[in-house]
């Protein structure tokens, strides 16, 4: 079978290097353990591509700082190509803990790989888990021997000395990586580089085997003939480096310094919507100052340039600063993250940029646990008045989220400025005053909460308005695939809040949700009729119940709401206990990882692991219960003010 591609040139493997990367294949996973700039994620990403055959699957994911539960899941995709649901199963254990790693190991026991397959997990050390190096025994547990996985990490620390399985893998250490003389050699070798022993003896002394230092040193030794006479990197990286680029070239790479990782379109904005020089481009070629990850369509700065980069950008005249803040903002804000050109907006001073982007309820909910609201809380104080008014519908969405975190003064300031906005509008265009007023309905309605039928009124008095906009009419701020209910699994325990006024919240419920979907574009699509559902299995008729969760499920999938899916198989697994029934519980369970995994937005995730924590508890099980649900800090961190108490 012809090879992928023929060795590359570029790089030098010492031979017990080589010996150990051949061993890769004879076992089921490969930890490749060394600080940074030894040369791991290359090592790997060459030895893959030399020696793979044609049929082999490579997956890859790089950990760039993510949260705990999107790395996880992202590694969970990896084990997609299964016999069976191993990455739902995987995704429905949570970020695995102590307690839930034997339930990973027995599930690995289970997998199956179609072909031979490598998974690659690089950058682990920023997978922030409680036990790292005992999820990597556990993760090589899986015995089918089609599948190697490889974990690449700077040096961890695993401070748990409670014992769980303990299943073998291979080790390549700083030791592997380490470029002794001979290896220097072979490196100057393969680069045309004329050096003498005491060039290579100089080079060892100075840099310790440490094979970022050794290329900067010869890059530069390469260029000039001279050896920098310094251990530090920061020397090092600049006299190899920076020096070496022109004035234009510097402020670029303080300005990418900004972004963990950078893609094309986000240099090109960066660099003042110029295409990269020369000069950078050649430190991209090397693939070592600035690598390619192999999973992703972007660029990140080896940690010593970077370093030393941004050190260079706190120390530079404030315009230039701000100036290259505000490109990086602009650099994030095309790639849709908004939180982060946010917060490189406000260091800019530029509130005007910051309230000009698209926040919506379904970008909130997704990105609670980076404490999105208690900035926009900061940001709200500091910003003037006739700024905030100039963006009316951006402080409508963020006032929403005021109220559910339970900032209740900062929702009443947000109630009265746009009152004081609304009864001296200015000239504004009939129709956007329309959209302001209904939008301002929309968040009026959770002052009401949990009323069902007082919310009701402000919903039509938004249709009221909103019909004037669009037709039908539509508000712009509940828009896609997001929880309903606060992100509650039970719609009955959150709208039921009067003894013996069920059938009056059930009719109110009736009556409202319809109409909400409708001016929400789907959002909550099914939630009346899981509302009853709940309520029969309340009463004891589950028959009624479990059709009702059929119904639901309808409802919500053709509306595209997988917050109310997760709900109504949640219903179904209670069900399947309450009748000892194992087959409807486990396929509950199933469909819940499913919908989780399918989704892929951090809201969604956190509603499914709610439903099952639940039914975890339910059997008196705790060993599987998410970190975040096991402190008060975290779930008030990930949750809404209003979804804690449940």
């Amino acid at each position: 079978m012809a090879r992928k591609k023929t060795p590359q040139k570029q790089y030098y493997f010492s031979e017990r290097l080589r010996a150990q990367l051949a061993e890769i294949p004879n076992h089921p996973l490969t930890l490749v353990e060394a600080p940074s700039g030894f040369g791991k994620t290359t090592a790997i990403r060459e030895y893959l591509d030399t020696v793979l055959l044609e049929h082999t699957c490579r997956k890859w994911y790089t950990c760039l700082g993510e949260t705990s539960a999107t790395a996880w899941s992202s590694i969970c995709m990896l084990f997609g190509d299964t016999q069976g649901n191993a990455a739902e199963e995987m995704l429905a254990l949570d970020v695995p803990t102590l307690e839930s790693l034997p339930e990973l190991v027995a599930l690995l026991r289970r997998y199956s790989c179609r072909n031979e397959c490598y998974l690659v997990i690089d950058n682990y050390q920023l997978f922030d888990n409680p036990a790292p190096k005992k999820l990597i025994s556990a993760l090589a547990s899986c015995p089918d021997e089609r599948l190697h996985i490889i974990v690449i990490t700077q040096p961890l620390q695993d401070t748990d000395e409670t014992t769980h399985h303990g299943y073998p893998y291979h080790h390549i250490s700083r030791q592997d990586l380490f470029f002794d003389n001979a290896s220097i050699a072979g490196y100057c070798c393969l680069q045309n580089i004329d050096i003498s022993l005491e060039g290579i003896e100089r080079i060892q002394a100075i840099a310790g085997g440490w094979v970022a230092a050794i290329r900067l040193q010869l890059k530069h030794y390469k260029e000039t003939g001279l050896f920098v006479g310094d251990r530090s990197i920061k020397t090092l990286v600049e006299t190899a480096v920076l020096n070496k680029l022109s004035k234009s070239e510097q402020e670029f790479m303080m300005g990418a310094s900004q972004l963990e990782s950078v893609t094309h379109r986000q240099a090109t904005i960066i660099n003042g919507g110029e295409a990269v020089t020369e000069g950078i481009l050649d430190l991209l070629a090397p693939d070592f100052f600035i690598r390619r990850l192999v999973d992703k369509d972007t660029q990140v700065i080896h940690s010593a340039l970077r370093d030393y980069l941004l050190e260079r950008f706190s120390m530079q005249p404030r315009p230039f600063v701000e100036h290259m803040q505000r490109r990086a903002a602009m650099a994030c804000r095309d790639e849709g993250d908004y939180f982060q050109a946010a917060r490189f907006f406000r260091q800019a001073g530029d509130y005007d940029a910051i309230l000009s982007m698209p926040f919506t309820d379904q970008y909130f909910f997704n990105h609670q646990e980076q404490d999105i609201i208690t900035f926009f809380s900061q940001l709200f104080q500091n910003c003037p008045k006739e700024i905030l008014l100039r963006h009316p519908l951006t402080v409508l969405a963020v006032g929403i989220q005021f109220f559910k975190k339970g900032l209740r003064k900062e929702y009443a300031g947000i109630i009265q400025l746009m009152e004081d906005f609304l009864a001296h509008p200015l000239g504004m265009p009939e129709t956007q005053l329309h959209k302001i007023r209904g939008e301002f309905e929309m968040l009026l309605f959770f002052s009401k909460f949990n009323d069902v039928a007082k919310m009701g009124e402000h919903h039509k008095k938004a249709y009221e308005h909103l019909k004037h906009v669009s037709d039908p009419p539509r508000s712009g701020i509940y828009v896609g695939n997001l929880p309903w209910a606060v992100g509650v699994p039970s719609v009955l325990s959150v709208y039921w809040n009067t003894s013996g006024g069920l059938q009056t919240a059930l009719e109110a419920m009736d009556a409202c949700l319809p109409f909400y979907s409708q001016l929400a574009g789907g959002h909550g699509m099914g939630g009346e009729i899981l509302m009853h559902a709940e309520v029969c299995l309340a009463r004891g008729d589950d028959a009624e119940a479990e059709m009702l969760c059929y119904k639901t499920r309808y409802a919500a999938r053709s509306a595209g709401q997988t917050g109310n899916c997760l709900c109504a198989e949640f219903l179904l697994a209670r069900i399947g206990l309450m009748r000892g029934d194992e087959k409807t519980y486990s396929a509950a369970r199933r469909n819940i990882a499913r919908d989780m995994a399918q989704a892929r937005q951090m809201a969604l995730t956190r509603l499914g692991e709610m439903c099952l924590a639940h039914l975890d508890m339910i059997l008196g099980e705790t060993d599987a219960l998410p970190e975040w649900l096991r402190r008060i800090e975290t779930i008030r961190r990930t949750l809404y003010g209003v979804t804690q108490p449940h």
